[in-house]
């Protein structure tokens, strides 16, 4: 008789699993703090209204006079993080022993080393800005400021991946998603997309786009069809002068459609 897939599986070392979720809960409050201690950090996640409020509530102090960036206490941040990890390696562990058939221990400790590593890469978005903004300059560190959210959305899609695969040992082996499951993530999918392309549409019919790119490749697309050139009145001489950029133009075809 075989054993099931997720016996097979080596036991992470209990070294191993300790490690990665203490150093991954430090990591992790470490850059939560950096992040709401300064807004042009924290208006990558929420709006400034509410990273005040949120502040606030953290007990943070001013310290600059033009509100921009705060004092944030680690400790209370790190205790919120590390309940947090605890709240979710118990029931994180708990899922994956009742979907594998495992002991809740040997879930623990897979969900503990496997999980939390993510937990590490996310925290390691601050050693890499600061390491980036000293050697490299201001450029490097602005460019991963603006990658902020993508790098912590990698991470989140890392750490329920890995839930997900341990909980299901059978996808990992096989590389198929069940029939129900792939159902689902396609309807999760069609949700998302559906839900923020209304969003955007009506940033853009209410005037509510923070820039205003999108207008002058509009005046791009109008000036085209009205034989005035591939230019706009926003650009400071020729458009392709600046950017080499004409992958709008094939957005032509919907602008005859639906002129706005």
């Amino acid at each position: 008789m075989t054993s099931s897939p997720s016996t097979n599986d080596p036991l992470p070392p209990l070294g191993r699993s300790v490690l990665a979720v203490g150093l991954g809960t430090l990591l992790v409050a470490s850059a939560t703090t950096t992040v709401l201690s300064a807004e042009a950090l924290a208006t990558n996640f929420v709006s400034p209204a509410s990273w005040r409020r949120l502040a606030a509530l953290l007990g943070a102090t001013q310290i600059d006079n033009h509100g921009e960036a705060i004092s944030v206490s680690f400790a209370v941040v790190l205790t919120l993080v590390a309940t947090w990890a605890v709240l979710t390696l118990g029931l994180g562990s708990a899922v994956i022993a009742r979907r594998s058939g495992q002991p809740w221990r040997i879930a623990l400790r897979q969900w503990s080393a496997g999980g939390w590593l993510w937990w590490c890469a996310a925290g390691l978005w601050e050693w890499a800005w600061v390491a980036a903004t000293l050697v490299a300059g201001e450029t490097v560190g602005a460019a991963l400021v603006v990658a902020l959210p993508f790098w912590m959305s990698i991470c989140l899609a890392g750490w329920l991946t890995t839930l997900c695969t341990l909980g299901s040992p059978g996808i990992a082996i096989s590389g198929r998603l069940p029939q129900r499951t792939a159902v689902i993530l396609t309807a999760f999918i069609a949700c998302y997309i559906a839900v923020f392309v209304t969003l955007n549409w009506r940033l853009w019919f209410n005037l509510y786009l923070p820039h205003g790119d999108s207008a002058m490749y509009e005046e791009h697309l109008w000036n085209l069809l009205h034989g005035k050139g591939f230019r706009s009145y926003l650009d400071q001489g020729l458009f392709l002068g600046e950017h080499l950029q004409v992958v709008h133009i094939l957005l032509v075809p919907l602008h005859i459609l639906f002129p706005s």
